[in-house]
């Protein structure tokens, strides 16, 4: 199996494709079975050309890809520029699945049958992951991750949503089709297998908390007290670095496994705090809780993105499988808006898996399975990489 990738960052857009083609099509001999494609909102107005000159100088099987206001690739991170990322693979042997469920579909009623008659889910032990891109302004998230989890349960995700943050601007890439709205996605079996990794860069603060009473996505109580008397309980017991973080911004994780005996880092699925009701004592977060789920709050910052990412890149390693090619999403408040230095977290997957090809977008929103289930997540670094058993 054989992938190459190319950036260019051209301002006319034959000629950034015109030099990711060739560069791709010179690193690779034969058949391309797979491109994915990103590119930065600067050639909107081309996208059908581009993806035209795509299948007209590789002739690849599949195309997958979408917009972003940035991108990885090219061994680092694109932002602030034009850019197109191409990544190209060979690979004998694979399943690839492409599949796409427009806006008109994404019903309560209809998105599983539809992601059914794809046959993205016919194969048992295949797929071995699923990559799913999405257009932000036209896709109910939770309703497309209930129907994916339904049709393909346990089989990891990674992806995003697509990033420009202009209604109608966004576009997906499928096959020889320019999609304006909904979901496409790619189901990868076969010869060709995925490990999928999500960090959310976080680490709990304070004790495991029950809750009590909730209605929706406002905590009322955590083990009889109101909300907001554990937050300042948590806060006075942190030391003054998390007491920093935690008035910069507060999460709250929910455990995932509610079976585990003791939880820790990664357990959680976490979300923002969105503010608190001091009359009532409530916090207000970003999802929707119920009485007897077991509740820790969280903080977030580079150091701790680090130290998380790091972990499960060294997992991955101790599994003794070959990387061979990565797909990053990450969110687009992260990059250089959280860190010190450029390309930071290419960095960091390349000196855990070598300098292999690596293309993606930075994220309105990132897809990522935890606890055997498909969520959306916030300022999250979701990943998959590409090897053979």
């Amino acid at each position: 199996m054989k992938f190459a990738q190319a950036v260019s960052t051209a301002i006319d857009a034959e000629a950034a494709l015109g030099e990711v083609a060739s560069s791709v099509r010179s690193q690779i001999d034969g058949d391309v079975d797979l491109v994915v494609l990103h590119c930065t909102p600067h050639y909107r107005g081309h996208y059908e050309p581009m993806l035209a000159r795509v299948h007209a100088a590789l002739s690849p099987t599949h195309v997958i890809g979408c917009t972003g206001e940035a991108l990885f690739g090219g061994g680092g991170e694109l932002d602030g520029t034009p850019a197109v990322a191409l990544l190209a693979a060979s690979v004998p042997g694979a399943t690839l699945r492409p599949f796409a469920v427009g806006k008109d579909e994404l019903s309560a009623d209809r998105t599983a049958a539809a992601l059914e008659a794809s046959g993205v889910g016919d194969a048992e032990g295949d797929p071995s992951a699923i990559v799913l891109l999405a257009e932000p302004f036209s896709t109910p998230v939770d309703l497309l991750l209930d129907a994916v989890n339904a049709v393909c349960p346990g089989r990891p995700v990674v992806g995003g949503l697509a990033s420009v943050m202009q209604e109608g601007a966004n576009r997906l890439f499928l096959d020889g089709r320019v999609v304006r709205d909904g979901v496409v996605g790619l189901a990868i079996g076969g010869a060709l297998r995925m490990h999928t990794l999500v960090s959310q860069g976080c680490r709990p603060v304070g004790k495991p908390l029950v809750v009590t009473k909730a209605d929706r996505n406002i905590v009322m109580t955590l083990g009889g007290k109101p909300a907001l008397e554990c937050v300042q309980e948590a806060y006075a017991a942190a030391d003054t670095e998390e007491q920093a973080l935690m008035a910069s911004g507060l999460l709250l994780g929910r455990v995932i496994d509610e079976h585990r005996e003791t939880f820790a880092r990664g357990d959680f699925l976490v979300r923002n705090v969105m503010g608190f009701d001091r009359d009532s004592g409530a916090v207000i977060a970003g999802d929707f809780f119920r009485a007897g789920q077991t509740i820790q709050f969280h903080v977030r910052d580079a150091a701790t993105a680090d130290e998380d990412l790091d972990a499960m890149l060294a997992s991955f390693a101790a599994s003794g499988h070959t990387p061979l090619a990565g797909l990053c999403f990450s969110c687009n408040g992260r990059g250089q808006r959280m860190f010190d230095d450029a390309h930071h977290e290419t960095k960091r997957i390349h000196d855990a898996c070598g300098p292999i090809p690596i293309v993606g977008h930075f994220a309105a929103g990132e897809f990522g399975t935890l606890g055997g289930r498909a969520f959306i997540h916030g300022h999250t670094l979701s990943l998959g990489i590409f090897h053979t058993d």
